[in-house]
C-alpha cells in the first residue's frame, strides 16, 4: 500500500522542483544620485562653437525626452519579440490507484495511475502569435521614427525662432543705442537754446521706451532658448549661438499644395502611425479567427494494479457549438473599421493643415517681401533727411523724434516680418510631416534620415 504512495510522492517532488520559477534579480527604478547623474551630464554637454545641425540632432537624439521613452517602448516591444512563442507544456497526473470490492478499505488493492497530455493547435496559432509580436515591435519602431521625426520638425521651428529673437534683440539694441545717441544730442541742443527742452525730454522718455522694449525682446529670446534647450537637453542660460541666419533662408518659394498634398500623406508620422497600427489590427485578425478553431488534446495514461497493467491513449477536442470566439473576433474586426475610419478622417485633416499653413506662408511671403522692396530705401531716405535737417535747424525736436520713431518702427516691422515668414515655414513643415525649407548651415538630408 505504501509503495505507490512513496513512488507518487517523489514523482511529485520531481516534477515540482522541474517546474520552479526563473531567477530573475529585482532593479532599482534609478540610482540614489540620480539628480547629480542628471545635472552633471547637462553641464558637460555644452557646445562650445555655434550650434549646427549636426550637433543639434545629436543631442536631440541623446536626449529628448520623448525620443527616449519611444526608443524605451521599441526595446520593450523587441525583448518581446526576441522571447519567442513557446510550444504549450505538457501535463501530467500521478497519484494512487484503489480498487476493491464493497469493503474498499479491508478487500482494496492499490496500484499508481499516470496520465501524460499534450495539446496540438490545428489552426498554427504559435506561427500568428509570433507573427503578432513582430508587427508589434514594427509599430513600435515606427513609433520611435516618427516620434523621432515631429521632435526634429519642432527643433527646426525652435531654432528658427531664437534665430529670430535673437536677430530682434540685436536690431533693438542697435536702435537702443541710436536713441540713446539722438538723446544726448537733443539735450546739448537744448542747453544751447537750437530746440525746445520738452523735444529734450519727449526723446528721453523715447529712450526709456526703447530701453524697456529691448529687455521685452531679450525675455522674447530667453523664452525660445529656452525652448530649443528643453528639447535637445542643454541648459538655457549656455544656448550657444546658432549656424543659421534668418535673413538668408526662407525667401524660396513654397511648393504647390498638389506635390505638398503628396508629401503629407507619405511623411506625415501620425499616418505613418496608423499605418502601424492596422498590419497590428490585421494580424489580431487572423489570431482570433484561428483561436476560434479548437485544439486537440492527445492523452496518454498508464495503470498498474498488483501484477496488471493498463495502457490507453485518450483524444478529446472541444465542439464549437457555441463559442466560436465570436467576441474578438468582432472587437478585431471593429478595430479595423476604427482605423480605417481614422485614416481617413486624419487624412482629411491635414490636407486642410497644409491648405491653411501654405496660405499662411504665401501671405506672410507677399507682406515681407512688400515691406523689404520699399521699406528699407524709404527708412534711409528719411532718417538721414531728419538728421540732415536737424543739424541745418530746418527741422524742430518733435518732428525730428516723430520721424526716427517711425523708421525704427518700420526697421522693426520688416524683422518681424521676415519671422513670421520663418514661423510659417516651420508650420507648414509640420503640417507636411518632412522638411522643407533649406537651412543656412543645416544639411537636410542629414536631418531626414
Amino acid at each position: 500500500m505504501l509503495r505507490p504512495i512513496r513512488l507518487t510522492a517523489v514523482c511529485a517532488l520531481a516534477v515540482s522542483t522541474a517546474c520552479a520559477a526563473p531567477r530573475v534579480p529585482p532593479a532599482p527604478l534609478a540610482p540614489p544620485d540620480a539628480l547629480e547623474q542628471s545635472l552633471a551630464a547637462r553641464a558637460g554637454r555644452t557646445p562650445t562653437e555655434a550650434l549646427a545641425q549636426p550637433d543639434a540632432v545629436a543631442l536631440l537624439r541623446a536626449h529628448n525626452p520623448r525620443i527616449r521613452e519611444a526608443r524605451a517602448a521599441l526595446a520593450s516591444a523587441r525583448a518581446v519579440e526576441r522571447a519567442g512563442t513557446p510550444a504549450p507544456n505538457p501535463t501530467i497526473a500521478l497519484g494512487p490507484l484503489l480498487t476493491g470490492g464493497s469493503d474498499v478499505l479491508s478487500s482494496g488493492t492499490w496500484g499508481l495511475e499516470t496520465v501524460l497530455g499534450w495539446t496540438v493547435f490545428l489552426a498554427n496559432t504559435r506561427k500568428l502569435e509570433q507573427s503578432l509580436k513582430q508587427v508589434r515591435a514594427h509599430r513600435a519602431f515606427v513609433g520611435a521614427a516618427t516620434t523621432e521625426r515631429e521632435e526634429l520638425l519642432a527643433m527646426r521651428g525652435d531654432a528658427l525662432t531664437l534665430a529670430a529673437a535673437r536677430a530682434a534683440v540685436t536690431l533693438q539694441a542697435s536702435q537702443a543705442e541710436g536713441v540713446a545717441e539722438d538723446g544726448r544730442l537733443l539735450a546739448r541742443r537744448a542747453e544751447a537754446g537750437s530746440v525746445e527742452p520738452l523735444d529734450a525730454e519727449l526723446m528721453a522718455l523715447e529712450t526709456s521706451q526703447f530701453e524697456a522694449e529691448l529687455a521685452a525682446a531679450r525675455v522674447t529670446e530667453g523664452e525660445a532658448a529656452a525652448a530649443l534647450a528643453k528639447r535637445i537637453g542643454l541648459d538655457p542660460i549656455t544656448v550657444p549661438a546658432l549656424a543659421l541666419d534668418p535673413e538668408r533662408v526662407g525667401s524660396n518659394a513654397p511648393q504647390d499644395r498638389d506635390a505638398l498634398y503628396a508629401l503629407a500623406e507619405q511623411n506625415h508620422p501620425a499616418l505613418d502611425r496608423i499605418r502601424a497600427d492596422y498590419l497590428v489590427a490585421e494580424k489580431e485578425m487572423r489570431l482570433a479567427v484561428a483561436e476560434g478553431i479548437p485544439t486537440l488534446d492527445l492523452g496518454a495514461t498508464f495503470e498498474r494494479e498488483d501484477d496488471s497493467n493498463r495502457l490507453g491513449f485518450p483524444l478529446s477536442i472541444e465542439v464549437p457549438l457555441f463559442d466560436r470566439n465570436q467576441v474578438e473576433i468582432a472587437r478585431a474586426n471593429g478595430r479595423r473599421c476604427e482605423l480605417r475610419a481614422q485614416y481617413s478622417a486624419r487624412l482629411n485633416t491635414i490636407l486642410a493643415d497644409v491648405d491653411a499653413a501654405h496660405l499662411r506662408l504665401v501671405q506672410r511671403m507677399a507682406r515681407a517681401d512688400a515691406l523689404e522692396k520699399s521699406a528699407g530705401a524709404r527708412a534711409d531716405r528719411a532718417e538721414k533727411a531728419a538728421r540732415n535737417g536737424l543739424s541745418a535747424g530746418t527741422v524742430d525736436g518733435l518732428r525730428y523724434v516723430e520721424v526716427m520713431r517711425a523708421v525704427r518702427a518700420l526697421r522693426l516691422e520688416v524683422l518681424e516680418a521676415r519671422a513670421d515668414v520663418l514661423e510659417a515655414w516651420s508650420r507648414l513643415e509640420q503640417a507636411v510631416g518632412t522638411p522643407l525649407l533649406p537651412l543656412e548651415g543645416w544639411d537636410t538630408a542629414e536631418e531626414t534620415r
